[in-house]
């Protein structure tokens, strides 16, 4: 018993002996890391270590701000005239319910947008208007008017600006080009050219740009162009009678047909109805058809030459230049402008330039307030324009050629 009892005591003691070895050992100086002081942190954080420190923190959604992107302007490739038929064929129009179709021609001219006018830059030749005359500008139009002149020595289609004096030369070539008129939205004009031989109705942007012979497949001379106020159809003379062509479609009806000359056709505002010049009675005088060519009516009656009636912008009047008041009313020598109301009543004289022959090619400006037309009392043919209430006239364009035909732009 004692041999056992001592055998359990020392067992007891080796397993204390064991623990206390171990105590010994976790506790030991050896295995423990002194704490870091303050200045070992910032020493440590200065540098770099093995093992980075993350601290987490709170992230925000980042917000992505689009960058703003740069449109590319796209400049239009130049397009090349289109070479017009060498053998036209005349449309043959019998009655005035018949019409001929021809080459559809597309346009934009209808479609309700605004559209830059031509610029007129500075690099331009200076204009043949008066240094530094202030010009007035019509209420809700603009200061561009476009003219023909013969100062390059041939026939051109100009514009210049009342505001800044600027002249352009839309067509600058060596053939004569004469008559621009304005689309009712300001972006393309209609002219008459000698381009292709004989007088065409041609077509280009405002800027000179895009020209296009339209009638180079008509047999003779198509001339005096006009837009419907849609912009969708051309009114012109050809073969001395004035026809009504749609651009879309290429149907060109003949709304006068008769035996003698009608020309020089001005639209309503309404588009319904065209004034025109007619020597159908044996003289030039005015008359007034629908668009349809019913119903054609005899507006002025008198000995004297009656020529290029233009309708006002509110419907209202005509405006047309005549040689009654001359010297010899049976001339085409003196011409002044007259106004009527559209039955042809109420006749007045609206322009007479002292000192001038010939006052004639008036044209409304969009407000109907002003009047532009040519005169020569300078002696040669100058733009001018005057207002219809006060008769204010202030001369536009002072140059040694003529000028003439000019159209206010919308």
């Amino acid at each position: 018993m004692r041999i056992k009892g001592l055998f359990i005591a020392v067992i007891i003691g080796g397993v204390l002996l064991g623990q206390l070895a171990l105590l010994y050992y976790v506790f030991s100086d050896r295995d423990v890391k002194p704490a870091p002081s303050v200045n070992s942190l910032a020493s440590a954080t200065a540098t770099s270590s093995d093992t980075p420190t993350v601290t987490p923190t709170d992230t925000a959604t980042p917000t992505l701000t689009p960058s703003p992107t740069e449109t590319a302007t796209l400049t239009p490739t130049p397009t090349d005239t289109p070479t017009p038929s060498l053998e036209p064929t005349t449309p043959t129009v019998e009655p005035a319910t018949q019409s001929t179709t021809i080459e559809p021609v597309v346009t934009e001219a209808a479609v309700a947008t605004e559209v830059p006018l031509p610029t007129m830059t500075p690099t331009q030749r200076p204009s043949p208007t008066s240094g530094g005359q202030s010009f007035p500008t019509p209420t809700g139009g603009n200061n561009l008017i476009l003219f023909s002149s013969n100062q390059d020595g041939d026939w051109d289609i100009y514009v210049t600006s009342l505001a800044s004096g600027i002249l352009r030369n839309l067509t600058n070539n060596d053939v004569d080009d004469q008559q621009g008129v304005w689309s009712p939205d300001g972006s393309q004009i209609a002219y008459m050219s000698q381009s292709d031989g004989a007088w065409d109705i041609w077509l280009m942007d405002a800027d000179g740009d895009n020209k296009r012979n339209l009638t180079g497949a008509w047999q003779g001379d198509e001339e005096q162009p006009a837009w419907s106020p849609d912009g969708t159809m051309l009114a012109f003379s050809a073969e001395e009678e004035v026809y009504i062509w749609n651009l879309a479609t290429g149907e060109a009806i003949n709304i006068t047909n008769s035996p003698d000359f009608d020309g020089f056709p001005s639209w309503s505002p309404d588009g319904t109805q065209l004034v025109f010049r007619s020597n159908r009675d044996g003289n030039r005088e005015i008359y007034r058809v629908n668009a349809d060519g019913s119903n054609p009516i005899r507006l002025t009656t008198d000995a004297a030459f009656d020529d290029r009636p233009v309708w006002s912008p509110d419907g209202l009047h005509i405006v047309f230049h005549s040689t009654r008041g001359g010297t010899d009313p049976t001339l085409a020598t003196e011409w002044q402008i007259y106004v009527m109301d559209v039955t042809g009543a109420n006749l007045n004289l609206v322009a007479q330039m002292e000192g001038a022959s010939l006052t004639a090619d008036p044209a409304f400006s969009p407000d109907g307030q002003w009047l532009t037309f040519f005169a020569n009392p300078a002696g040669n043919d100058d733009i001018y324009i005057q207002n219809v209430i006060t008769g204010e006239v202030v001369r536009v364009t002072q140059d040694a050629a003529d000028e003439r035909y000019p159209q206010w732009a919308p």
